[in-house]
């Protein structure tokens, strides 16, 4: 039965309204967006785009100029470096962030290994929401304090003779006897 001129009652929602609160509800679940108003978060989805990309397809590509920052909120992706697998990034992975902020090249190869659902926001406005959200650029700090560890860490078993910086195993020069401490060696 069709009513012609029917008007939503009190309380009803329109598709958009709905949409937008799945969008928030997702952007919730991201450890980036952690401490974010629903405001601020409406701001960024306003902003940014939902892509979905299917497995195989290549989302970033390293040596490009990050002008995109992809966040994943549904599937699974692989990260190359060197055209080595490094890492999977999962839901709430933020790609290119911190290269986005400077301008930097992305340094690794993202590829979707399943269907994948992300939000992409140009890194000029990922710029200014950054600039404008202190609960997003807290994240980031935290986000790059964590690089930055990760990083020196690994220089540190480097220097130890624990991991290769180059890939290989330590060379005899470097080698120490066995300490208990299994070597981490990057193929």
């Amino acid at each position: 039965m069709l009513h012609v001129g029917v008007t939503p009652t009190r309380g009803a929602r329109s598709c958009r309204d709905i949409s937008d609160e799945l969008t928030l509800l997702a952007l919730r679940s991201v450890s980036l967006f952690a401490g974010c108003a629903d405001g601020e978060l409406l701001a960024f989805s306003q902003r940014s785009t939902e892509v979905r990309f299917a497995a195989g397809e290549v989302l970033v590509r390293a040596g490009t100029v990050a002008a995109e920052v992809p966040i994943i909120l549904d599937g699974y992706a692989e990260a190359a470096v060197d055209g080595r697998p490094t890492i999977v990034l999962g839901p709430g992975a933020v790609i290119g962030g911190p290269e986005a902020l400077d301008g930097a090249l992305q340094p690794m190869t993202v590829t979707a290994q399943t269907p994948i659902m992300v939000r992409v926001i140009s890194a000029a406005n990922f710029s200014e929401i950054v600039a404008s959200v202190p609960p997003l650029a807290m994240a980031m700090i935290r986000q790059l304090g964590g690089r930055t560890r990760t990083v020196l860490d690994e220089l540190v078993c480097a220097r130890q003779g624990f991991v290769s910086p180059t890939g290989g195993s330590p060379s005899s020069a470097d080698a120490r006897p066995s300490s208990g401490v299994a070597s981490i060696v990057r193929n």
